[in-house]
């Protein structure tokens, strides 16, 4: 579902089509958002720049889940971004597949929920009979970010 187009001219994918939701809702679109967010208020990103050895390409998404759990807005409103495109997302997904549950594994797992409250709040706020219909719960793969991995190597098993 990471290749569902949601911007038609937006942001290239490493797959080559322009907009997958994977450049709007990953890790690295966090990464891209706070990145943005301080190249354009130097002053709020301070915080940011000094936390990464002040110089943004030290900015980890380690770093950045730490600042936004200590308040700092710039990160905050990356993660906010990031979980509304994903609420939107799985919004969509949920309108065309009625799931239950919608597991969430990558590196944006390990902000647990910081990232997955606004995203569920994003998710029913997109839903157009959210208040009718039982939404799927969000929840964050068991295996985080080797949810793929060990999936993947599952498979090879047999």
């Amino acid at each position: 579902f990471g290749h569902m187009i949601v911007q038609p001219q937006g942001v290239m994918c490493g797959c080559g089509t322009n907009g997958c939701i994977e450049q709007y809702a990953s890790g690295s679109a966090l990464m891209r958002y706070a990145k943005e967010g301080i190249e354009a208020d130097l002053q709020k990103g301070k915080n940011l720049l000094e936390l990464s050895g002040g110089n943004i390409s030290g900015l980890t998404g380690t770093i950045l889940t730490n600042a936004a759990r200590s308040g700092d807005e710039l990160a905050i409103a990356a993660f906010n971004k990031q979980a509304d495109w994903f609420g939107s997302a799985c919004a969509s997904y949920s309108l065309l597949l009625d799931p239950q549950a919608i597991v969430l594994g990558g590196g944006v797992v390990g902000a647990g929920e910081l990232f997955l409250e606004p995203a569920r709040k994003a998710m029913q706020s997109y839903m157009p009979f959210g208040k009718s219909h039982p939404l799927p719960k969000i929840i964050a793969a068991k295996f985080g970010n080797d949810a793929g991995l060990i999936g993947a190597s599952d498979l090879v098993r047999g």
